[in-house]
């Protein structure tokens, strides 16, 4: 036993004096960085102490060794020996996501993750701007720290969350590629999510906006309400981007009919905003529910989804999750189904809303279907923002057509700008 605890302690001296010698390379190595940035994957060894990584390149041994200690997955006998980082496929406009392989020295190592994920700060000085202005990464942060550990839905392990003076958060989370049964959907797949799919991201909205429904109980002051969030209010992406939106590549993609209701919509912005803004019950929202941001297939959680990506997080008006789902990943235009499709998974979100707690006879199935229908009108105003992300794509161009088509296939731009509660 004592020449157990002694090899052990050796290993990890050993490791010590490595982090002392690689701690002094990044400047002895300054002037080849450029070199090694234009590498793929980035692998360091030895158990670096370093501050919080600025991009992923920066991601040593040391940092996501402590970030496994502070999540209480690090034995005290092991150690990190060295990592490998490698951006995953899905990036977002306001983050740089990587996966990282792990290997460890010590004693029970077989239990570790062989991954893990980070998010960081954009490598975008423009979107890494956008975002701290918007307290974006704050924003993420804040509801990991109070609120992710009591959510009814599925959410990825946080091990850590790293920040420094410059606004920079820098996450250290489970890989749920690694958890048994979860699995993600390509949101530009043809068609996007399957019924099933949809069926269970309704359920697990609607159990989550009934946890936080504001007639049970008071909501976070820091949580903003939508249309105080500039990339999630209507008047203001109407003013900013409206007119560009009209001469654009995206208009010129939609059929005559939806051309029409666009010049119709963006006329009425004020006047869906000021529906927003109008009172009656609101909830926790995520703002940004679709595909790119779930999984399916967890234990345990209403409709086995886990929710990722927290940065637009605020309160308002249940349905505008729903109708974002619906209208970005589920269904292409022309869609013969969509009325019928969405008017079932409305009812399912109600009723999982009326099973998580909320009154139905305070807040009915008509005001549900007036708040989605203006989440329709919602979802359009906030997808003509595309015009600010550089040229247009065929990504994008898909994102914003099914948005908009989504609309008029539902004859939102019909409707009254009122709530009914």
């Amino acid at each position: 036993s004592n020449a157990t605890n002694s090899t052990t302690l050796c290993r990890l001296l050993r490791l010590s004096i490595m982090a002392f010698v690689v701690d002094q390379l990044p400047a002895l190595l300054s002037s080849s960085r450029g070199a090694s940035n234009a590498n793929k994957s980035a692998a360091v060894t030895g158990a670096v102490r370093q501050p919080v990584p600025a991009t992923w390149r920066d991601i040593t041994p040391g940092f996501i060794e402590r970030a496994l200690q502070a999540g209480g997955v690090m034995p005290v006998d092991t150690a990190v020996s060295s990592v490998q980082a490698t951006p995953t496929e899905i990036s977002g406009l306001l983050s740089t996501t990587v996966r990282v392989a792990v290997s460890y020295v010590g004693a029970d190592v077989a239990t570790l993750p062989a991954t893990v994920i980070v998010k960081l700060q954009s490598e975008d000085k423009a979107s890494r701007q956008v975002a701290i202005d918007a307290d974006n990464y704050q924003m993420e942060r804040r509801v990991y720290e109070a609120l992710a550990r009591d959510f009814v839905v599925g959410m990825a392990k946080s091990f850590q969350i790293a920040t420094d003076p410059s606004g920079n958060v820098v996450f250290v989370m489970e890989d749920l590629s690694l958890r048994e049964g979860l699995y993600a959907v390509d949101q530009w797949r043809l068609g996007g999510c399957s019924v099933n799919e949809a069926d269970c991201v309704a359920r697990a909205l609607g159990k989550l906006h009934a946890q936080f429904w504001s007639d049970s109980r008071p909501l976070p002051d820091w949580l903003p309400a939508t249309c105080e969030i500039e990339a999630r209010s209507p008047a203001t992406l109407a003013v900013q981007c409206g007119e560009r939106f009209r001469t654009s590549s995206y208009f010129e993609a939609l059929a005559d009919p939806a051309r029409e209701a666009v010049e119709d919509v963006l006329s009425r912005a004020v006047g869906v905003e000021e529906a927003l803004r109008s009172g009656g019950p609101v909830t926790l929202l995520h703002h940004d529910a679709r595909a790119d941001n779930l999984f399916w297939g967890a234990a345990h959680v209403p409709g086995g989804v886990v929710f990722l990506d927290w940065q637009m997080a605020g309160q308002g008006i249940g349905p505008l999750d729903l109708a974002w789902f619906l209208s970005s990943s589920f269904l292409e235009p022309g869609a013969e189904s969509r009325i019928a499709d969405s008017t079932h998974l409305l009812e399912v979100y109600w009723h999982s809303l009326i099973e998580g707690g909320v009154d139905g006879a305070r807040y009915s199935i008509e005001a549900a279907r007036r708040d989605f229908l203006l989440g329709f009108l919602w979802s359009f105003l906030v997808i003509i923002q595309v015009v600010k992300f550089g040229e247009p794509n065929m990504v994008l161009i898909k994102f914003a057509s099914r948005v908009t088509h989504a609309m008029v296939e539902m004859g939102a731009q019909h409707i009254p700008l009122a709530r009914l509660v």
